[in-house]
């Protein structure tokens, strides 16, 4: 009996690890087999299942960041625009003689400022690097497909997996 109820809790810690749960979770575990009147949709499980599998959502992450890349490469291509602004102040304060008085010469403060403004602007165009560049847009190019080739297998596997579960449960009822 012992061994019995141990195989039996074994047996929740994988189910809840193959649902993506900690081994320690409780399951309740359905006993009534009563036949469901009704089927399921099939195109609502299908569009559940699509929303709710973490390796879609990845996928479709990964074909947008290869998208991006692919974008940025062909950026590479065209020219790019700069531009700066600084903008710079100086005070000074220094005792310099200031006039005459008997022969002598009178101290004072003398305060002076300045301000210095600058705008850049450029241009540049890499026009020697076109082979490195057009590799890197062909090699962006070929990851994007992989990505859109990679996110379209997971679906079909993802319609499979739905199809192949339908299935179990029509021969369950």
């Amino acid at each position: 009996l012992t061994a019995g109820l141990n195989n039996i809790e074994l047996e929740r810690s994988r189910l809840a690890i193959a649902l993506a749960m900690p081994a320690e979770t409780k399951l309740q575990v359905v006993v009534d087999m009563a036949p469901r009147a009704e089927a399921p949709d099939s195109v609502a499980a299908y569009a559940a299942a699509l929303e709710a599998r973490p390796e879609l959502r990845a996928a479709h992450l990964r074909l947008e960041s290869a998208r991006s890349d692919f974008k940025g490469a062909k950026a590479e291509k065209l020219p790019s625009l700069n531009h700066s602004y600084s903008m710079s102040r100086s005070r000074t304060t220094s005792d310099d003689i200031v006039g005459f008085e008997n022969n002598n010469p009178v101290y004072g403060k003398t305060k002076g400022s300045s301000t210095n403004w600058t705008y850049r602007i450029g241009l540049s165009w890499n026009i020697l690097d076109r082979l490195v560049t057009e590799s890197g847009v062909q090699r962006a190019k070929h990851s994007t497909l992989q990505s859109r080739h990679a996110l379209e297998e997971e679906e079909l596997n993802v319609e499979l997996e739905v199809k192949q579960a339908l299935l179990g449960w029509s021969n369950a009822t």
